[in-house]
């Protein structure tokens, strides 16, 4: 029988008493894990995951007084992730923003100076992205004001970026923006919002050279939507749009009916997520489908976070689901494996604090005998031994690295596994049952 896996999470663990207003999960240490990249009003910075979800301390890239967005990606072409963030200008004061980047100096996460990519933009918005919209192999930057929505070219690969390149003035303070192929023609188009005009655009990349074409209205009057997230909702093979409205409290999206840009209606997923700041989305219960998750602040003083179920691939959603409630949390989350067990656990933060919480699985009853698998000792040097119910027949095993990778798969027949060839560090261990399939978190020492 077919094996049904849900998402169930765990309690709060906490990663910092120092919160943030934007979270990224991203491997800045290149280690092959995922750590957590923040960044509030007044710094940037990230903190180190051992691979099982224990973080280290706050490391500051810069603590430069900043407008609450940051973003990342291999900016200078040397294999690492860097940092990307927008700054005050001191100079200048407070109405006017710099965006700058920060080289990843040794790939383990230590940065150096910041290099400017634009200086004195007046009243930027709140967000910076990096994508490659000119199609030569280099990450751009795209970010938008008050009036416009823009980008800059990376002109050689190594982040020396030319003059601003404007995508559009018809915009009335842009919230967010996110690069996508929303057309399906294989180079990155912009998506973004727009809240003093309340409107909801996307940009054509006509020539995957960054000239882009007439804006395409999606969908006004929504009540200010803060956060924005493309993703193949429905299981149709291109990319959707959804929103988040602070004013409205709806978390809603928009259908790519012909996988060409062309939007259907609004379709409300949350009609009462007041104060939504974020949405995401992510398949948390290993169904093969987009599950979609919300950030938001209700009442003020408390936060909220919860995730719908994508109940069968095609875009009908569950009623919310409590990840949790706290003061701590609810105005920004992100869905990523933080603890190496190949599912998406949820991370948290709010201007008190900084948490993460275990997607645990919720697991049909033949999962739950196939769940009894025990092995011994874990860490383990040499011999993993094995125990489980008779009931269960194990046929083969296959063997993930931290990344997901399979390097070995092979058939079981004894009760033990010799490890002896596998290197130092943290592995997935599938096994291939009669009642299923279980996996195991192991590390080699």
């Amino acid at each position: 029988m077919p094996l049904k896996i849900g998402a169930q999470f765990g309690s709060s663990q906490l990663i910092s008493n120092d919160g943030g207003t934007e979270i990224y999960t991203v491997d800045i240490d290149n280690d092959g894990d995922n750590d957590i990249l923040k960044v509030d009003t007044f710094a940037t910075a990230w903190h180190e995951n051992d691979g099982l979800g224990n973080f280290g301390p706050e490391q500051i890239i810069t603590d430069d007084r900043g407008w609450a967005s940051a973003y990342y990606g291999d900016l200078d072409g040397d294999g690492d992730v860097d940092i990307i963030t927008i700054l005050d200008d001191m100079i200048m004061g407070d109405d006017y923003k710099n965006i700058a980047w920060f080289e990843n100096l040794d790939g383990a996460g230590n940065f150096g100076a910041q290099h400017f990519v634009a200086n004195s933009i007046y009243l930027i918005g709140r967000t910076v992205v990096t994508a490659d919209f000119d199609g030569d192999g280099d990450l751009d930057v795209l970010s938008g004001s008050h009036t416009n929505l823009f980008w800059y070219e990376n002109t050689d690969g190594l982040g020396n970026f030319g003059p601003k390149k404007v995508i559009t003035t018809n915009v009335a303070v842009v919230r967010e923006v996110f690069a996508a192929d929303i057309d399906n023609d294989g180079d990155m188009d912009v998506l973004a919002s727009s809240i003093q005009d309340d409107k909801l655009i996307w940009h054509e990349n006509m020539d995957g050279q960054g000239n882009f074409g007439p804006q395409h209205i999606i969908a006004t009057n929504l009540g200010e939507v803060w956060s924005i997230f493309a993703a193949d909702l429905n299981s149709d093979g291109s990319i959707d749009v959804l929103t988040g409205a602070w004013n409205s409290g709806e978390v809603a999206w928009f259908e790519n009916q012909n996988g060409l840009g062309s939007f259907g209606p609004k379709q409300i997923i949350d009609p009462n997520a007041i104060g939504v700041s974020k949405v995401y989305a992510k398949d948390l219960d290993l169904d093969g489908d987009m599950d979609v998750l919300s950030a938001s602040l209700r009442p003020a003083s408390q936060g909220k976070n919860v995730w719908y179920e994508n109940l069968n691939g095609e875009g009908n959603f569950s009623d919310e689901k409590i990840i949790s409630e706290s003061e701590i949390t609810g105005m920004t989350l992100i869905a990523a494996d933080l603890d190496g067990d190949l599912d998406a656990d949820v991370a948290v933060a709010g201007v008190n604090g900084l948490e993460w919480f275990e997607n645990l699985h919720t697991l049909s009853i033949p999962e739950n005998i196939v769940s009894d698998i025990s092995i011994t000792p874990n860490p383990v040097q040499k011999t993993l031994h094995l125990t489980y119910p008779k009931q269960i027949e194990i046929s083969s095993i296959v063997i993930y690295d931290a990344l997901g990778r399979i390097i070995i798969t092979k058939p079981f027949t004894k009760d033990y596994l010799n490890l002896s060839e596998l290197t130092k560090g943290m592995y997935i261990i599938k096994f291939i049952t009669n009642l299923g399939n279980s996996s195991k978190k192991i590390i080699k020492s």
